[in-house]
Formats: C-alpha cells, sequence, structure tokens
C-alpha cells in the first residue's frame, strides 16, 4: 500500500511536513499485536453514546461506519479506530509522506488492517472534497499546527454527516504557558536554526539550575512523556503551532 502523492500543500504545510518527515510522530513503537489497552474515545460506541446518551446500534445507519483520522501521524490513533470499530470504512490522512509509511506498516503488524476498510493517504485535510461525509472525525493535534486552523475547523465540519461527532484536540493556552517559555527561550538561543537542535535543548533542560522553573516545570510533568526524541522535539522544536484559549 503506497500514499498516493499531496495534492494540496503550501509553504506552511512543507515545513510541517518536513518536520515530522524527520520527526514522525507519535513516537510509539510498534507492535505485533493490537494497541495496549481500551481508549473510549475511539469507540464509535462509546464516544456516540458518550455525547447523545443513547446507545447505538451497531451502526447509525444501515452501511457501514465510514471515519476520517485527519492527520494520523505514525498511526496510533488509526490503530484504535481500526480495532475498536472492526468493519467500518476508515480513510487515515497526513501530509508526512515518511509517518504515514510508519502508520502503514503499524497497522500491518497490529493486525488492524484487516479489521476495517482501511485506506492511507498523503494528502492535506483541505483536498478532502470529494470523499463524501463521514459519520465520526479525529484530529488530534492537528489545527493548531495549520497557517489558517479556522479554515482547516470549518473544512471538517464540511465533512461531516447529519448527527455525526468531531472529536477535536487542540493546544490550550493556559496548559502550555511554560512549554512555550521553553520555546521561546529556544529560539531566542538561536537554538531552532542548528542542526544538532534536539541535542542543545535537552542539554538546556539538564544544565539549567533545578530550582529554575523550566527545569522543574519539564522534570515534574513532561520528562517520562519525552524519553522519546519524537516526542521531546513536538513539544519544544515544532516550527509552526498556534495556542487558544475558549
Amino acid at each position: 500500500m503506497v500514499p498516493p502523492p499531496n495534492s494540496f500543500i503550501d509553504d506552511h504545510s512543507l515545513l510541517v511536513s518536513a518536520f515530522y518527515d524527520r520527526f514522525p510522530y507519535p513516537g510509539d513503537p510498534l507492535n505485533d499485536r493490537p494497541p495496549d489497552g481500551f481508549n473510549w474515545r475511539w469507540s464509535m460506541a462509546n464516544v456516540y453514546s458518550f455525547c447523545t446518551g443513547i446507545t447505538p446500534k451497531p451502526s447509525i445507519s444501515s452501511a457501514p461506519w465510514r471515519i476520517l483520522d485527519a492527520g494520523c501521524g505514525s498511526g496510533v490513533s488509526t490503530d484504535y479506530l481500526a480495532h475498536l470499530n472492526p468493519g467500518s470504512e476508515i480513510l487515515a490522512v497526513d501530509i508526512s509522506k515518511g509517518t504515514l509509511e510508519i502508520a502503514i506498516e503499524r497497522l500491518r503488524r497490529s493486525g488492524g488492517i484487516d479489521q476495517s476498510r482501511l485506506r492511507f493517504e498523503n494528502r492535506s485535510i483541505f483536498d478532502l472534497k470529494n470523499e463524501g461525509k463521514f459519520d465520526y472525525i479525529n484530529s488530534v493535534g492537528v489545527l493548531h499546527h495549520l497557517s489558517d486552523p479556522l479554515a482547516g475547523l470549518k473544512t471538517l465540519g464540511s465533512l461531516l454527516s447529519p448527527g455525526s461527532i468531531l472529536h477535536l484536540f487542540i493546544y490550550a493556552g493556559g496548559g502550555r504557558c511554560e512549554i512555550k517559555r521553553a520555546q521561546k527561550a529556544l529560539k531566542r538561543m538561536g537554538v531552532l536554526n542548528e542542526k544538532n537542535q534536539l541535542q542543545l535543548a535537552r542539554e538546556l533542560f539538564k544544565n539549567l539550575p533545578k530550582s529554575n522553573h523550566l527545569r522543574r516545570n519539564y522534570e515534574e510533568r513532561w520528562s517520562i512523556e519525552c524519553e522519546s526524541d519524537v516526542n521531546f522535539a513536538d513539544m519544544y522544536l515544532h516550527p509552526r503551532e498556534i495556542t487558544y484559549d475558549l
């Protein structure tokens, strides 16, 4: 299964795509088994019941559920979607070809590729007008990396069928306050422009005084998640991101 070429991309998207080709996110390891545990956010029956208070039939309509993983990254969410919604029709898209190749391998090894009618495509979310409507759209960590996030949200909304659900995750300003401070410090020091930016950024946290609030926030809240270089880079070295306040 080879992803077709991306037919919608701009300079901003090229920058983001190149970043994720270098740091395919999420950095979760590949396994020869279904994903661990149960994540209710990616189970259609559970999500529908949570949002409506109604226990749905096996499908909202007589046809299989149509699911869009809008910005699937390395396929962690796609893996859950495939295993928790067997028989559904899933379209997983991402602008990073390198990351998408990892997603395909993840689903092949886990067996998810046999659970659903699964299709991977190297495309932007702005290039899906001819794909019809979806019963469930999963978009985690995508809109805040777009040059026009509101246009992205409107685009996803236009792809929803009546009574369907959009699962959206975006960066909030309050929760990322200390992360933004660390990013600002790295930018001021010119670390983001260096080829060895990952090594330099890690050394910063290691060498700051233990009482420094940037180091304390990193060690107390994010050090475990950032053991993976990919996850560390996504959190602190990303070239384009926006935060939101509701």
